[in-house]
């Protein structure tokens, strides 16, 4: 039974995670003031991701149930991943501009690592769909 309720706690902490890390995510990339489509694009898929995980990180915490949400385990830790590496890469990028403008060094580096920008909102988008599609089955 410990087991059990460790591996609930487990859970709820991981959903909770994914949010705060998607959040925060969110919130620095939206920092960027950029009207790139690159950056909007982004940051698009990323509000509506955290519109998923806060539906579902809603329901668990309010939920006695939460072992029920066992199927977003994987999808969950993927997109945490997925969102530590975007931050990674856009701190990278980011580097030499201010908060009050952006350099020229960055806005470069970011046209340079456009595809692998792309391939990581794609795979963002994917666990979006992912958690979408399973907390819906879990729920019916």
């Amino acid at each position: 039974m410990a087991t059990g309720i460790g591996e609930t706690s487990a859970l709820l902490a991981l959903i909770v995670f994914a949010y705060d890390t998607s959040k925060s995510l969110y919130e620095e990339v939206s920092s960027f003031k950029s009207q790139r489509k690159t950056i909007k694009d982004v940051l698009a898929d990323l509000g509506s991701l955290n519109a998923v995980l806060e539906t579902i990180r809603g329901q668990a915490q309010r939920s006695q149930e939460v072992e029920r949400l066992e199927l977003l385990r994987e999808p969950l830790k993927c997109c945490t991943a997925t969102c530590r590496e975007m931050r990674e890469m856009l701190d990278v990028c980011t580097t030499h501009s201010k908060e009050s403008r952006n350099s020229v060094r960055d806005w470069l580096n970011i046209r340079y690592k456009e595809k692998t920008f792309e391939d990581v909102k794609k795979r963002l988008a994917s666990y979006k769909s992912t958690l979408t599609i399973a907390f819906e089955s879990i729920n019916m």
